[in-house]
């Protein structure tokens, strides 16, 4: 959300994706990720970072285009809780219908680390109730 509230617009999320893309390539890497973050006053722990940006690369191919940041950054607006948790279940939550599918449950499973996700009955959880299973497995 900008300043008054409002969601952003594209020449908004434009130029925010430009400032993290330091070297100017089209695509952000996780150095480029950590440090827009950092510099932007968004202080997450390493292996937090490494997780929002995996989640974020939906195409899993390293980096983020402008689509995927996009959408990062968007989710990050819409989820400003202050907990990380609640973040990375929006991330997840790729169709934005605040329920966690089982095509995204299986993505996020893969991701964050089958040992947990997988004893878990899968009933089509909403991001809330998703972000406090996370608590509890980390």
């Amino acid at each position: 959300m900008g300043a008054n509230g409002a969601i952003l617009d594209q020449s908004q999320l434009t130029h925010i994706f430009r400032v993290f893309d330091q070297n100017d390539d089209g695509q952000i890497s996780l150095a480029e990720f950590q440090t827009g973050l950092t510099d932007g006053g968004i202080n997450v722990d390493a292996e937090k970072l490494q997780l929002l940006f995996k989640l974020s690369d939906t195409d899993s191919n390293g980096i983020l285009d402008k689509g995927e940041f996009f959408k990062f950054f968007m989710n990050y607006t819409l989820c400003q809780t202050g907990d990380i948790w609640d973040l990375v279940a929006c991330v997840i939550d790729l169709n934005g219908d605040n329920k966690i599918q089982e095509k995204e449950y299986k993505r996020a499973a893969s991701i964050i680390g089958a040992e947990g996700l997988s004893k878990l009955q899968f009933n089509k959880m909403t991001r809330e109730q998703f972000a406090a299973v996370l608590r509890t497995l980390k």
